[in-house]
């Protein structure tokens, strides 16, 4: 799964083929990297033992000037950044021959049941979201910049099963 932009992560599973439950994965989460030639490096040497991989991309709208994004208005070069590294992210992994599902927030929310209801501020729902992917991965130590990624890897896995793609 990746969450995309600065602080955004990326979530790396594997073993959800033959193990219902997320407790039973291979679980590694791993912070956005700084540069587009180390995210490159990640996904070459993670995917590589794999004849198929599907990743599951947090979808960002389209924008200009400032916007609304998750309760909170985003600005200019913000929202440069947070695009650019959407594009870059789904870019490579089509580059790399990756399947790549686009998600939006409040489908991967729904599906793992964790939706922002009480109208929490940034920093408390940012801490839900990683409590709700320890709880479900409790193997794991998600952070605050990988919880998202794994939330969103986890409800592109539970949206697959139901289509039965494995």
């Amino acid at each position: 799964g990746i969450d995309p932009g600065r602080s955004g992560g990326l979530a790396f599973i594997s073993g959800h083929e033959h193990h219902v439950s997320p407790s039973s994965w291979d679980v590694q989460l791993v912070a956005m990297p700084e540069d587009d030639e180390d995210l490159q490096q990640l996904f070459t040497t993670w995917g590589k033992p794999f004849s198929h991989v599907r990743v599951h991309i947090e979808n960002i709208p389209k924008w200009t000037g400032s916007a609304q994004f998750a309760k909170r208005t985003i600005y200019g070069a913000s929202i440069a950044t947070l695009y650019g590294q959407f594009k870059f992210s789904h870019g490579l992994v089509l580059g790399l021959g990756f399947e790549a599902q686009l998600i939006v927030p409040v489908k991967w929310q729904n599906v793992v049941g964790c939706r922002n209801t009480e109208k929490l501020e940034k920093n408390a729902w940012k801490n839900k979201l990683k409590a709700h992917a320890q709880h479900l991965m409790p193997h794991v130590k998600p952070t605050l910049a990988t919880a998202d990624a794994a939330l969103i890897a986890i409800a592109g896995i539970s949206m697959d099963r139901s289509a039965k793609r494995y």
